[in-house]
């Protein structure tokens, strides 16, 4: 099967999404699964699905949407543990709407 896209924009966003899971996990595991989702005929096009999942700290639901606007972070108090300019899941966003 002959796939489309621009690898240099999934590349990034896999880095992006890949990098943000390891970050905030200490414990456990983060894994990346890839599947082909059929439109209609399988044998004409697909749609690949990247799900990026981790076992870390936990997102609430009311600030995951916000997570995608740039420079968001969940913990933006001086104390936080992690580093980051809360761009990397903003420019995923933008990445996969182009």
């Amino acid at each position: 099967h002959l796939v489309r896209g621009d690898p240099g924009r999934i590349r990034q966003i896999l880095i992006n999404l890949i990098g943000n899971a390891v970050k905030f996990t200490e414990r456990g595991s983060v894994s990346v699964r890839v599947r082909a989702i059929s439109r209609g005929d399988p044998n004409k096009e697909v749609q690949l699905l990247f799900e990026v999942m981790d076992t870390g700290i936990g997102i609430k639901s009311e600030q995951r949407e916000r997570l995608f606007e740039p420079f968001v972070q969940v913990d933006s108090s001086k104390s936080r543990r992690h580093d980051g300019s809360g761009l990397g899941l903003a420019i995923c966003r933008r990445l996969s709407s182009l």
